[in-house]
């Protein structure tokens, strides 16, 4: 039975019902969280051939399939679409799921570069709908309690005082050929595809609108093959670089795809640092950061150091995220319904909602560009990993 309004209040929206384009195996996190989010259901799955798409849906037991991204797309009990398609395909089918009336979540990084960006959100807007970032990290409550007690930007004292640097890293050896090696589908290697994580921590953490007034990077680089663009920079395999902030935070992060998985994050403030042993992915219960600062008299080397718990799986409510994926689809939703609840002044929360979205992203994209420009290269000896 469809829920009934009270007198004076506006009906509730209709549930977001999600259609994927692509098969990827990110649908193993997407479709278990938008599961454990109220409101909202995995309804298609589409692929370039229909065997594929219904072996997925078999797989993550999702009610039907499609063998054209075009299918899917028209299908009128989809309102939203999740694309995990390779980037070098997000401009295309984000701007034709808007032009077939559908909200779109599409995974990071959205585009290579700013221009890109601008164009998905000029659709976004003309189409009166929401067009999210798939950063899942930048949504979990470790980083909303990181953004609120560490950004250079935030007017409250910091339990490390004014911070000045950041030192991160996420690397993990690839398993796999695919697309990450190439430059035309991916970027290339290891900066966008996980490096882009520190560039989006960094800029949060700077300040959301602060901009770099300095950039370096060395780039390990893959050896260009025979048949390769002359004039491309081939996929990275380990990168460091380092972000000159214009209000003097600096960042200095490393990212790979070769050796062991190395994962975390510090940051060094005036009075103290804080460790994060997971700034990323955070465990569902007990994310942990550690907070190291000066105690006593001044100058002394005395260490106080304390540990801060963040629960992952708990909602605002009061209800449980049953998963770490769920947070941004649990601020999709929450946008979605406040467009609905205003009526008429639904477009002014769409408008609102892409501004920040395409504030932030086009941030990052930006760096992440700049990086992948400016960088020294050294040879790494072999054309493929």
């Amino acid at each position: 039975m469809a829920a009934v309004a009270a007198v004076g209040e506006s009906p509730p929206a209709p549930a977001l019902r999600w259609g994927i384009l692509s098969t990827a195996s990110i649908l193993k996190h997407f479709v278990p969280a938008v599961a454990a989010a109220p409101g909202q259901s995995v309804v298609a799955v589409a692929s370039r051939t229909l065997e594929k798409a219904a072996q997925a849906a078999k797989t993550y037991a999702i009610p039907h399939a499609e063998g054209s991204y075009e299918a899917l797309l028209a299908r009128p009990d989809i309102n939203a679409v999740y694309v995990p398609l390779p980037v070098d395909m997000h401009l295309e089918w984000v701007t034709k799921a808007l032009s077939a009336g559908k909200h779109v979540l599409v995974e990071k990084p959205i585009a290579l570069n700013p221009g890109d960006v601008a164009t998905m959100h000029a659709a976004a807007r003309a189409a009166n709908l929401l067009l999210a970032e798939g950063y899942m990290s930048l949504h979990t409550a470790q980083q909303r309690h990181l953004e609120a007690t560490f950004a250079a930007t935030n007017p409250a004292p910091s339990p490390i005082g004014r911070l000045l640097s950041i030192r991160s890293q996420f690397a993990y050896p690839l398993s796999r050929r695919g697309f990450r090696e190439d430059p035309a589908a991916s970027g290339g290697g290891s900066l966008w595809d996980v490096g882009c994580y520190c560039v989006a921590l960094g800029q949060t953490l700077a300040g959301r609108l602060v901009k770099p007034s300095s950039i370096t990077a060395v780039a390990h680089r893959l050896r260009r093959a025979a048949d390769a663009n002359a004039a491309e920079k081939q996929a990275d395999v380990l990168l460091s670089a380092t972000i000159t902030y214009e209000n003097g935070v600096v960042h200095t992060f490393e990212c790979g795809l070769v050796g062991t998985a190395r994962v975390g994050c510090e940051l060094i403030g005036t009075a103290g640092r804080a460790v994060l042993a997971a700034p990323f992915k955070p465990p569902l219960a007990d994310a942990t950061i550690t907070i190291e600062k000066l105690s006593g008299e001044p100058g002394a080397v005395v260490v106080d150091a304390q540990t801060v718990k963040i629960s992952e799986d708990a909602t605002a409510d009061g209800g449980a995220t049953g998963h770490l994926y769920r947070w941004q689809l649990d601020r999709f939703r929450r946008a979605y319904d406040a467009a609905n609840a205003r009526g008429a002044d639904g477009p002014a929360v769409v408008a609102a909602f892409l501004q920040e979205e395409e504030v932030l992203s086009t941030a990052i994209v930006a760096t992440v560009r700049q990086i992948h420009e400016c960088s020294t290269d050294v040879d790494f000896g072999a054309s493929r990993l």
